[in-house]
């Protein structure tokens, strides 16, 4: 199978995983790059046709148009390239919410704001939610603790915005809410959703997990 190496690229569009940047000039490691993005892709379109148990390398790299050889240049073993995988798909998210999370509005506008990019991204992106919220579980201890090291930026992120509701006197400064009970409530809403096949209905949950949040650190929404 031919592959690229030193030369002019021409790079399909996706979306959170490898945004196109056109035709360029690329060395060899950025060649290196593009092709591990493209297994990343491949990987998770795999994974949503078939779950993660059910995925062979063979099935990745006909899917990216790369050999094996290249695959096993750039990960051990089906496992590092979905752990990989896993990880890639958070960091997206995280930017996301952390890129509306950082601006100076209000706590509750911010609040409406994260929880909407987070549904919206997910609804978007079906194959990203499948990997993150189902198909993470059943690769091995190595993708569960990938997971649960990304998701704790997304409890950091809520926790934030409920400090700043505090210090903007919307609760009480001694109220401590469970953080973690209340992003696990919130997942378990949006995998049963993404589980049967509803993913496209995610961001009509925005209203009701805004106020879950809202209720559940005592404050009333605006």
């Amino acid at each position: 199978m031919a592959e690229a190496n030193t030369s002019t690229v021409e790079i399909s569009a996706s979306k959170a995983l490898l945004p196109d940047p056109g035709p360029i000039r690329l060395s060899r490691s950025e060649v290196h790059e593009i092709q591990r993005r493209r297994l990343l892709r491949a990987m998770a379109q795999a994974v949503s046709e078939k779950g993660y148990l059910g995925v062979a390398v063979s099935d990745v790299v006909a899917k990216a148009g790369v050999s094996r050889r290249t695959f096993y240049e750039i990960y051990g073993d089906k496992e590092a390239c979905f752990v990989d995988l896993v990880g890639s798909c958070y960091s997206a998210l995280t930017k996301r919410i952390e890129a509306v999370s950082s601006n100076h509005d209000k706590a509750i506008d911010l609040l409406e704001k994260v929880v909407g990019i987070y549904l919206e991204t997910l609804s978007n992106e079906p194959e990203m939610a499948r990997v993150i919220l189902i198909d993470a579980y059943g690769a091995g201890q190595n993708s569960i603790a990938q997971k649960v090291e990304s998701a704790k930026k997304f409890e950091a992120a809520i926790l934030g915005l409920i400090e700043k509701l505090k210090s903007e006197g919307e609760i009480k400064s001694e109220v401590n809410p469970d953080v973690e009970m209340i992003v696990g409530a919130i997942r378990s809403l949006v995998t049963m959703r993404v589980a049967i096949g509803e993913t496209n209905k995610l961001p009509e949950l925005k209203k009701r997990i805004v106020s879950f949040i809202c209720n559940s650190v005592g404050m009333k929404e605006n």
